[in-house]
């Protein structure tokens, strides 16, 4: 819950970016974009994945009674499958609007932008490898582990 809410690596300007922050900050900084507009209708609230998490570690909300393994795979897996993945989306469509405006001689903020997306999709422990390393948590690692069960893997993955 520590590192969820006050982070641990990822530094930005003002200080650590959190995990939590992509959630709780998403009212202000997502809102109008579609995907994120209608998660938020859907659980009507800003902060729906947060509230999430926070449920299943709190033991709360809908996870009174919960094992403690199923507490612990919801948080796990809402913080990577939600709150950050719908971060990705955002820094994408921040990326988009970068390019839209136009000025073909300054690209560095839609760059920035992708680039970001990119990391928080992929995470650190991916590595540098092809393919990146199993010890991955985030939505990269969750595609190459169904990637099977979709036919898109690639190269050696097993889904030719």
């Amino acid at each position: 819950k520590n590192i969820y809410q006050n982070g641990k690596h990822s530094s930005k300007t003002t200080g650590l970016r959190t995990i939590a922050g992509f959630s709780t900050e998403a009212g202000g900084k997502l809102a109008g974009e579609d995907l994120y507009e209608l998660y938020r209708a859907y659980w009507a609230r800003d902060d729906y994945a947060d509230a999430m998490v926070l449920a299943a570690i709190d033991e709360t909300g809908a996870y009174v009674g919960a094992s403690d393994i199923a507490r612990e795979e919801i948080a796990t897996k809402t913080a990577a499958y939600q709150v950050t993945w719908m971060y990705v989306v955002h820094e994408m469509e921040d990326a988009i609007g970068d390019c839209i405006k136009g000025d073909i001689a300054d690209n560095d903020d839609a760059v920035h932008a992708w680039d970001e997306a990119w990391a928080f999709y992929a995470g650190t422990l991916e590595g540098e490898s092809l393919g990146g390393d199993t010890a991955g948590v985030l939505a990269y690692r969750l595609a190459e582990k169904r990637c099977a069960n979709f036919a898109t893997c690639i190269g050696d993955s097993g889904g030719d």
